[in-house]
């Protein structure tokens, strides 16, 4: 039966070891949670306390809606080293997370890029106006 193992400084991660089997496995109970973490980074560089993304919330549901688990084996020739299997274990699993979260961003990407060529063409159309305009506030001299 696997031994259950929380790390008081990583609280990211459970660890579940078999020491006769000679594994090591790690759990990311709560992906979504970590990757708010993310997004808000983004809210806080615009100076917004939490950004609101169209269908964000959906698409992490649609990436990141279970646990992700990674295993480490040791091979039977060599000797169980709990330390070495649990780091080879949490980069597995970390290496799971972000191939998710890169989706989740080229996601975000996919709804907000037309929402930005908007913006942009819009720009580019306020400019070409305010030149146009603006040459009558020169003749009124």
């Amino acid at each position: 039966m696997p031994e259950k193992i929380i790390l008081e400084n990583d609280s990211t991660f459970v660890y579940y070891v078999d020491i006769e089997k000679g594994v090591v496995a790690a759990v990311m109970e709560e992906p979504i949670e970590k990757a708010k973490s993310y997004i808000n980074k983004l809210g806080n560089i615009l100076g917004e306390t939490e950004i609101r993304v169209p269908q964000a919330s959906a698409i992490l549901e649609k990436h990141l809606y279970s646990p992700i688990r990674a295993k480490a084996t040791c091979h039977e020739s060599d000797e169980f080293d709990l330390n070495y299997g649990m780091k080879l274990a949490r980069k597995r699993c970390l290496a799971k997370y972000y191939k998710k979260l890169t989706h989740v961003f080229v996601d975000l990407n996919n709804v907000v890029d037309p929402l930005l060529t908007f913006l942009e063409d819009e720009i580019i159309s306020c400019a070409s106006k305010y030149e146009k305009f603006n040459k009558f506030n020169k003749l009124d001299k």
